[in-house]
């Protein structure tokens, strides 16, 4: 029995140094898993930082883009309106000077019509 007993023991030992070496490999793979996913939580949290530059940059961006817009928009505004005032004294004016151009041609229409008519009464003897 002692010899089976010591075969046993033997192979019990044996197989205690593999497990032993499989669990020194499990052991290196977890320390090595465990920098792994720090330098991932740097980079990760580098790039969380980056992001957030960036969104911060582009969000000033914007920002600046829709003061010029603003800007603009109001120039263009005022402008059309300015533009708008010059044409309603212009319509005015025109209105004015048609009037006025009317009036004109009726009054050298009458005139015509006057002197043609007293013409034609000093040809028939009237005056």
């Amino acid at each position: 029995m002692s010899e089976e007993l010591r075969n046993r023991v033997s192979k019990l030992e044996a197989r205690q140094e593999v497990l032993e070496k499989v669990l020194f490999r499990i052991d290196d793979n977890v320390k090595f898993l465990i920098d792994r996913v720090a330098r991932l939580d740097e980079r990760v949290n580098h790039l969380s930082e980056r992001i957030d530059r960036v969104e911060k940059s582009l969000s000033e961006r914007i920002g600046s883009v829709e003061r010029r817009i603003n800007g603009v928009e109001k120039s263009l505004s005022e402008r059309i309106d300015r533009l708008e005032d010059r044409m309603s004294k212009l319509e005015d004016r025109m209105s004015s000077q048609f009037k006025w151009t009317i009036g004109i041609l009726v009054s050298m229409w009458s005139s015509t019509i006057g002197l043609l008519i007293a013409i034609l009464l000093k040809l028939i003897g009237f005056f």
